[in-house]
């Protein structure tokens, strides 16, 4: 007798279940110009709350001064995706989760974005040309900050036996600030330049300098 052998045919097939997506972005810190930062965040599916792996994300870094740059990183198997850089003013950031699609075409990972603003201190490089005077000496200093928009506000300070005071007040003409002072009490002084916040950068006040008078 002929006997017959049956087979079952399986195909496999790749189930795509849809989901919206929200990115995160770590707040960013204050940090110093010429600092690198880490940049830190996250997709998160809108359905399920949990993270998403696989995901590209498109980072626009658009700084005060200078051209955008854009970077695409991908998310960790957590959903979590983070980026190293160097912050040199301040800087608008968007994060685009890319939508993710069938090879029909249809999306079921859905496009969404994030932005945020990393903040930006200038840094100061700033000197006195004597530290110490005798009373009544006009002694003088100065400051140089790249990327200092002319107009910001400036202040010069003194900190004296534990009281802050304003010696002189203007705004910046250059990258440069000259100042100049005179003390007529015996004692140490520690001046400050400070720089009100402007487009580049956030409001930032210099190192202390110390100024003895005898």
């Amino acid at each position: 007798a002929a006997s017959t052998l049956l087979r079952t045919a399986t195909t496999s097939r790749t189930v795509y279940a849809y989901s919206g997506t929200r990115v995160t972005i770590t707040s960013p810190s204050t940090v110093t110009s010429g600092s690198t930062v880490t940049l830190r965040g996250k997709v998160i599916s809108t359905k399920t709350g949990n993270g998403i792996g696989g995901v590209t994300v498109r980072i626009v870094r658009d700084p005060a001064v200078g051209s955008n740059s854009v970077t695409t990183v991908t998310t960790s198997s957590s959903g979590s995706w983070s980026l190293r850089w160097t912050a040199r003013t301040n800087t608008r950031i968007t994060a685009s989760a890319v939508a993710k699609k069938t090879p029909s075409g249809t999306t079921y990972i859905a496009s969404s974005s994030r932005s945020a603003t990393q903040p930006v201190r200038a840094r100061m490089l700033c000197s006195v040309s004597d530290s110490t005077l005798s009373r009544g000496q006009r002694g003088s200093g100065s400051c140089s900050v790249a990327n200092l928009p002319i107009g910001t506000p400036l202040a010069l300070r003194y900190l004296f036996n534990g009281s802050l005071s304003t010696l002189a007040t203007g705004t910046s003409k250059s990258t440069t600030i000259p100042f100049s002072f005179t003390f007529n009490a015996r004692g140490t002084y520690y001046l400050r330049v400070d720089l009100g916040a402007n487009s580049r950068f956030v409001a930032t006040n210099s190192a202390l300098l110390p100024v003895t008078v005898g």
